[in-house]
């Protein structure tokens, strides 16, 4: 049976031709019982399901797959306080998760047959992040692999789970990350990049826009976009409270640009690079 660790860092981790595909913290912040693990033909089942369930989602001449990344999101929040396949809608933090929460519900009625609730969000989440690496790739490239771990009971009640405040700057989200799911300085910078995926959306947290271009796809994307200057802050009243957020410019004559010190992104295998901040290799994109 895996430590907690050993299921978080698992989970964190997905292999490509040798190389680390470190995509999401998704599940796994408990140590898990004895459980029998569902069929692969099951498994098989679920996913090609969901995936249609994600490729039907995507908003004609808008945004791509925009079910991916809120799947995503809610096994996030799931495990925020123990995976445990409890996502309260009143809670604030979880606004914004109610469609994801009733399609992964529904397909759990449908195809979970003998599979916990925490498991079932659990390896809805493991499988669009799945998804979204491979749509960075060819169809062609070599298929990553995780692990998928089961044996998560559901919880009986709200464990009122409380999130790093959206202003709350580096230290309270390495806080956060370490208090909820052990995880160190370089794990944090790594699930940082979780960001590359979806959007933020106004009625959820009052801000309103994508991180990156393809927000349905799993790269350094984030990560480079941070290292492309110029960023200018912005404020605005949204519904009566004042929200500052960061708004990216384009310089004149286009263009990207770089910041000092050392960071760098080696190309390794299908469009995956390990990301350098000063002298130390943080993670795999």
């Amino acid at each position: 049976r895996p430590s907690s660790r050993q299921a978080t860092s698992s989970a964190l981790m997905m292999r490509s031709s040798g190389v680390l595909l470190a995509g999401v913290l998704l599940l796994c912040g408990l140590a898990m019982s004895a459980a029998a693990v569902p069929p692969l033909g099951q498994i098989d089942s679920i996913r090609c399901k969901l995936y249609e369930l994600i490729d039907a989602s995507t908003i004609a001449g808008g945004v791509q797959q925009p079910l991916l990344a809120q799947i995503v999101r809610l096994a996030f929040h799931d495990c925020v306080g123990g995976c445990d396949g409890w996502v309260e809608l009143s809670e604030p933090d979880n606004a914004g998760l109610s469609t994801p929460k009733a399609t992964v519900d529904e397909l759990w009625a449908s195809h979970g047959q003998g599979i916990s609730r925490a498991d079932f969000y659990a390896l809805c989440g493991t499988l669009s992040v799945f998804k979204a690496a491979r749509n960075q790739c060819s169809a062609t490239a070599p298929q990553p692999t995780m692990p998928l771990w089961f044996g998560r009971p559901d919880a009986t009640a709200d464990n009122a789970a409380t999130f790093p405040k959206a202003h709350g700057g580096l230290d309270q989200v390495t806080t956060f990350l370490k208090t909820a799911f052990d995880m160190d300085d370089k794990e944090s910078v790594v699930i940082m990049g979780a960001h590359t995926l979806g959007r933020a959306h106004r009625a959820a947290s009052g801000f309103d826009g994508p991180w990156v271009t393809n927000s349905h796809t799993l790269n350094n994307e984030y990560y480079r976009e941070l290292r492309r200057p110029p960023w200018t802050q912005q404020s605005e009243d949204v519904m009566g409270s004042i929200k500052y957020s960061w708004l990216k410019i384009p310089p004149p004559g286009g263009g990207g640009g770089g910041g000092g010190g050392r960071a760098g992104w080696e190309r390794c295998g299908c469009d995956v690079r390990r990301v350098f901040v000063g002298s130390t290799v943080v993670g795999y994109l």
